[in-house]
């Protein structure tokens, strides 16, 4: 299963439906929970990061670098 909640540090500015700390706990306790695969996407902070440390034993976190951005870029 693939997730892909919205973004923790812009979720305000980029979704006209967030979520907020709760909604992102009750996420993580959702997945830990399961017993079939599953990858999530995040932006990478502490927060969300904490969410999903000694969740389960097989929960691996690994961070990937994107240099783009599906909004384009902005010019300066």
């Amino acid at each position: 299963m693939y997730v892909d909640p919205p973004y923790y540090g812009q979720g305000k500015s980029l979704y006209r439906k967030f979520f907020n700390d709760q909604d992102h706990i009750k996420l993580s306790k959702a997945l830990t929970k399961l017993s079939a695969p599953w990858l999530l996407s995040y932006d990478n902070c502490k927060f969300i990061s904490h969410l999903y440390e000694n969740q389960r034993k097989n929960v691996k976190q690994q961070s990937l670098f994107f240099d783009y951005s599906a909004g384009g870029t902005k010019k300066e």
